[in-house]
């Protein structure tokens, strides 16, 4: 069936909204109709009381007149008593069950809940949406001529000492000297990962920043041993803290989607071929199939 709506205002007024739910349309008043229900059911069980008054003064206070139509009473009295027994409890019985579907939504509870679902999916798919950005500028980086990848360690270099706070750089250099465990200038693999544990990043983060940037692609001094140089490591230093705020530009994304998860070369990316491509990605961030055709139904509606 079509839901109900109306604009009428006096409709709206008598019945508190002009959008019902499923299960406020059940009533002829919509979201008014449980307190109008109960309003009658309060109005009946009043004009009961009025009669049962009645009833007792007469009985008590006049008597003959009681006993002279106490057959005509009794009829009245009859149906009165059968409604206590039979009618009224199915009544309240019916009511309480058609009513409280509606009263006992608790407006702060569901909001509090729906908030958690969102801050969950938010957090799910930040993750997510910071590997997918981190992906991306390290294809940008290794597709970079030799002339371009000089060009942007020597800009990562000069945004080190320039636009870096102070407590930043002091940081990042007592970190490169503390974690260089072998003291050759160089941080390998190993002492990275503990320099980012040390720092509050997860084991299995720590180990997903490891294996993006030690890459020879990337840092292209890096030894066999896959060792960073102190301008390596002030350079990852940087590129770290402005994925973390802002990422990549569109361009490099774009360029990206098209070269990597584009396998079809239609122009669009499919859920098989982003699990596909990137499974280690969707691990991190612990979406399977099911997952990604929800991130891709909200994306594209």
């Amino acid at each position: 069936n079509a839901m109900r709506s109306s604009k009428n205002f006096l409709r709206v007024a008598m019945c508190g909204t002009g959008a019902p739910t499923k299960h406020e349309s059940l009533f002829y008043f919509w979201r008014n109709g449980p307190a109008v229900l109960g309003s009658l059911i309060q109005l009946m069980l009043f004009g009961q009381a009025c009669y049962i008054a009645i009833v007792l003064r007469v009985a008590l206070v006049e008597r003959e007149l009681f006993m002279h139509y106490k057959y005509f009473v009794l009829l009245q009295v009859l149906p009165l008593v059968g409604s206590w027994l039979f009618l009224w409890p199915k009544v309240l019985f019916y009511f309480t069950i058609v009513t409280s579907v509606n009263q006992m939504k608790n407006e702060e509870n569901i909001e509090q809940t729906v908030g958690m679902i969102e801050h969950r999916q938010y957090l799910k798919y930040e993750i997510l949406i910071q590997e997918l950005k981190t992906h991306a500028l390290i294809f940008d980086i290794a597709s970079m001529d030799p002339n371009d990848h000089a060009t942007w360690m020597r800009k990562c270099i000069e945004q080190y000492t320039t636009e870096m706070s102070t407590e930043f750089v002091e940081q990042c250099d007592q970190a490169f000297r503390r974690y260089d465990t072998s003291g050759n200038d160089q941080i390998d693999r190993l002492e990275m990962k503990c320099c980012l544990v040390a720092q509050g990043k997860s084991e299995q983060d720590a180990d997903t920043i490891c294996d993006n940037w030690f890459n020879p692609d990337v840092f292209r001094e890096c030894g066999e041993e896959g060792e960073l140089t102190l301008q390596e490591f002030q350079a990852l230093s940087v590129t770290l803290e402005e994925l973390r705020i802002k990422g990549p530009d569109d361009d490099a994304i774009t360029k990206w989607l098209n070269a990597v998860l584009d396998v079809s070369g239609d122009g669009t990316v499919s859920t098989d071929e982003f699990i596909h491509t990137l499974p280690d990605v969707c691990r991190h961030a612990n979406l399977d199939l099911e997952g990604l055709h929800e991130l891709f139904f909200c994306i594209g509606g």
